[in-house]
């Protein structure tokens, strides 16, 4: 399952997996956040993924989500579309661990 950390603050890159640690989980891959997506998770939230991305799942349309457009959106650091956000940068995380769990924004 693919869970965004129930936490009130955001996190460096570093501090997001420790966070996912404390959840029995780790940082999702790209792949994982995808299929959570196409399994309906939503969140107007960047996140930190495994590969050192900010992403975040827009299953519901809406302008101030990605523009009105649907899929999982990627954060750069450059405006050409390029780059990851330095991992010092403050995002969110989106967990993966095997199974079902207790956390309530989990899919």
């Amino acid at each position: 399952e693919v869970f965004y950390a129930p936490v009130a603050h955001k996190m460096t890159l570093q501090e997001a997996a420790e966070e996912c640690g404390r959840w029995n989980a780790a940082l999702a891959s790209p792949g994982q956040l995808h299929s959570a997506w196409r399994q309906g998770l939503d969140r107007c939230d960047y996140g930190w993924l495994s590969d050192g991305s900010g992403r975040h799942p827009v299953a519901v349309p809406r302008m101030q989500c990605g523009g009105g457009l649907l899929g999982v959106r990627t954060m750069y650091r450059y405006r050409n579309q390029t780059g990851f956000p330095d991992p010092s940068k403050k995002l969110g995380a989106y967990c993966f661990r095997d199974g079902p769990g207790d956390c309530s924004a989990s899919v």
